[in-house]
């Protein structure tokens, strides 16, 4: 899995979401990823390493997010202007 970097800043990009965020990857990547540590601390995601038997352990603990219940009701309030707009055209 060569699109860790990828998976990180997704799972950063979803955090605004969530309390948590974690990557799981296998134990070769997670070996990757721990040897370029920044790129996973910095975003506040968690890592985790899964085995080819579904064991799983933990590698980065993830950084608790505060809720942003404004994240929401900002989408609604641009979502109830989209519909409004329409509705005028």
């Amino acid at each position: 899995m060569g699109r860790w970097r990828d998976a990180v800043k997704q799972a950063a990009a979803h955090i605004a979401s969530a309390e948590y965020a974690y990557v799981a990857v296998p134990p070769s990547t997670a070996k990757v990823a721990m040897r370029k540590f920044g790129a996973v601390a910095a975003s506040g995601v968690g890592l985790l390493q899964v085995d080819c038997k579904a064991q799983v352990r933990l590698v980065v603990d993830a950084q608790r997010q505060p809720k942003r219940r404004y994240d929401l009701n900002h989408w609604v309030r641009k979502i109830d202007l989209c519909r409004e707009t329409a509705r005028k055209s």
